[in-house]
């Protein structure tokens, strides 16, 4: 774990030059895995001047080779109360930095580069903000073991959290390679969980399936066809502020049917250690992908599955996991730790590839023609 800025007390005002903090950019380790910064909340023992009419904006950075990648959160001030009754003493932002599969290998993001540096920005957007920066550090950890998959592959993930937060949470993302899709997976609780909408540089991504179970929790799976392969701003947007913990989730792929890109959609909720959805009707060569949001602080995937981006606090855990299409479509994960409570709420769909695809020759446009062997003449003299 490395450090990105010294604990410190924080004052911003409407004044000039006075409503913005940027950290000096500090280079991390290649193998970074997360960023995260932490700001104390005003509580009723230790109250502040940052009340509910004061708002600011949190951004993670993180430029390699000029190249800048961000998480966004908004948080404002007042008393937050979390759904326990209990007083939320911080605001939390975690960025998971993109993974990438390049040449058949998953590559921490700053591997893809030569030097990688960190940041934060805080930003004052209306009101007084008067708080403290409690933490801002990195983790580092080796890339995940990753699959590829002949038809439809694995591009790229990157997903982030944000604790006490007002509903508004982005992440820039990257795709590559041709045919290009994108699934966004959300999930949030609290008192009054809600789902809003998606955008992927933009543009409106496609709802598949939202649901509201248990007493303080929703997930949401989104589709986007076709994303520019340059980075971009995916923003989920919850119809209501002031959520407990909201999970944003993006994979990338590549290989995948531009005109009928997903099947069937499939969810389920439940109250149990266990939570599993069956996909229909899913081809060899699919990719199966779920999103997983509940009151557990931890699930462990299927023997089947390639877990891509997980997140984790006390209470709650968002994770994505993808499958191969010819292990059938049932995506399951199993509670390793208790959280908040045992509900949970699923969802899953089999991205479908390219037509014309042949596992064994690869698309059309792959083969090669046949060998002939060059014509050899024999001419005898004399």
């Amino acid at each position: 774990m490395a450090s990105l800025a010294t604990r410190q007390n924080i004052i911003l005002t409407s004044a000039v030059n006075a409503g913005r903090l940027q950290t000096p950019a500090i280079v991390v380790d290649p193998l970074t895995t997360t960023l995260r910064v932490r700001l104390r909340r005003p509580t009723t023992l230790a109250p502040l001047a940052w009340t509910a009419a004061d708002t600011v904006r949190i951004t993670l950075r993180y430029a390699i080779d000029g190249q800048i990648y961000a998480c966004v959160g908004h948080a404002s001030g007042g008393i937050r109360l979390n759904r326990d009754g209990s007083e939320a003493s911080f605001y939390e932002l975690t960025y998971q930095l993109p993974v990438v599969m390049r040449d058949g290998i998953a590559r921490r993001l700053g591997e893809t580069g030569i030097r990688g540096e960190a940041s934060i920005l805080l930003e004052l957007l209306r009101g007084t903000l008067t708080s403290e920066l409690l933490a801002a550090d990195t983790t580092v950890t080796l890339a995940p073991r990753m699959l590829e998959h002949q038809s439809v592959a694995f591009d790229a993930v990157t997903s982030a959290i944000e604790l006490a937060g007002d509903g508004v949470l982005s992440v820039s993302h990257t795709a590559g390679g041709i045919d290009r899709a994108a699934f966004i997976g959300v999930g949030n609780s609290g008192t009054f969980p809600r789902l809003g909408s998606v955008t992927y540089g933009g543009t409106a991504a496609t709802e598949m399936w939202d649901a509201i179970f248990g007493s303080f929790f929703a997930h949401a799976g989104y589709r986007f066809t076709n994303p520019a392969a340059s980075a971009q701003t995916v923003t989920s947007t919850l119809d209501v502020g002031g959520v407990d913990e909201h999970v944003l989730g993006v994979i990338s792929m590549t290989g995948v049917n531009q005109t009928t890109p997903v099947g069937a959609a499939a969810t389920a909720t439940g109250l149990s250690t266990t939570a599993t959805v069956t996909v229909a009707s899913v081809g060899a060569d699919d990719m199966v992908v779920c999103n997983l949001y509940s009151g557990w602080s931890g699930a462990t995937p299927g023997a089947d599955q390639t877990e891509r981006y997980d997140q984790i606090t006390v209470n709650v855990s968002g994770s994505g996991d993808t499958q191969l299409g010819s292990a059938g479509g049932v995506m399951s994960k199993t509670q390793t730790a208790v959280g908040f409570s045992e509900d949970w709420g699923i969802g899953a769909v089999a991205f479908k590839p390219v037509a014309g695809f042949n596992p064994s020759t690869g698309f059309p446009w792959m083969q090669q023609p046949p060998f002939i062997p060059a014509k050899t003449e024999v001419v005898s003299y004399g």
